[in-house]
């Protein structure tokens, strides 16, 4: 009989399937080995890593600044005239603020000198000493000694100290205002007063920054004689500050000094010294 043409014909493609598979599964172990090369070498190149900024030498870490422990201005002011009549004056001044355990040593020095045709005519000296002890609350203490030498008073030299508290009402980045309240002394020397006067002391300090490169400062002291408050003495010293150049540390400032004292013995009570002046920060 004679075999149906269909199932020769399955019969022929099973048989060729089945040599497919062998010759598959024979070829089956190089083909993994070429493609596991290929994937080798496909892989991604791999950077380099960073070298950790901690790992670095100490030498090449930056340098830490070390703060000082003072800060301060050296001022000066010149001008004068030549012609048919000739002047000359001479302003300078020194301004210096030193931290210490306790709080903050202010050192103030202020010298005048003016002479007009050969004359002297102002010859004046200003020292000032200060120290607060600073506290986490609005409330310190202070301690401080004036030193006033004028060539044109009734006295050579005034020396006086005293001490007491002082209350900021206001203290900001930008504004500071306080008051203070004390009692010390002064006395006179090289005058026809050669004694020593118990005196008590309410003062005002104000200090605004106005702009980036504008400072101002005011400080009040009435300074009353225990025995009379009738007689007494009132400084006022006030200074506004214009950065010039930030890298030169150079700036403008206007300066005030009032000494007002009203029992000048046959003298003006008043004696008001100004001057703009060139300020280097130290």
């Amino acid at each position: 009989m004679r075999p149906d043409v269909p199932i020769l014909l399955r019969t022929v493609q099973l048989s060729w399937l089945v040599c497919l598979l062998f010759q598959v599964m024979a070829m089956d172990l190089p083909a993994q080995e070429v493609i596991g090369e290929l994937e080798v070498r496909r892989l991604p190149t791999v950077d380099v890593p960073v070298e950790a900024a901690w790992l670095k030498p100490v030498d090449e870490l930056p340098a830490q600044v070390e703060e000082k422990a003072w800060t301060g201005d050296l001022e000066l002011g010149l001008n004068g005239s030549e012609g048919n009549s000739i002047s000359f004056n001479l302003y300078a001044g020194v301004d210096l603020d030193f931290q210490t355990p306790g709080g903050v040593l202010d050192i103030e020095f202020d010298y005048s000198k003016v002479t007009s045709d050969s004359v002297q005519i102002r010859h004046q000296a200003l020292l000032d000493l200060e120290h607060r002890w600073l506290t986490t609350t609005p409330l310190s203490c202070f301690v401080q000694f004036g030193f006033d030498y004028d060539e044109f008073k009734s006295f050579d030299s005034r020396i006086s100290t005293n001490g007491g508290a002082e209350y900021d009402f206001i203290k900001t980045d930008l504004t500071r205002l306080a008051g203070r309240f004390g009692a010390g002394f002064s006395r006179e020397l090289g005058g026809p007063v050669n004694a020593m006067v118990p005196e008590a002391l309410f003062g005002l300090n104000i200090k605004r920054q106005l702009t980036v490169r504008q400072h101002l400062e005011m400080a009040v002291e009435y300074l009353p004689d225990w025995g009379d408050f009738h007689k007494f003495r009132l400084e006022t010293d006030a200074g506004w500050k214009i950065t010039l150049d930030e890298e030169k540390n150079l700036s403008l400032k206007f300066e005030l000094n009032d000494r007002y004292d009203n029992t000048p013995i046959g003298l003006r009570p008043n004696d008001l010294t100004y001057a703009a002046l060139l300020a280097w920060k130290l």
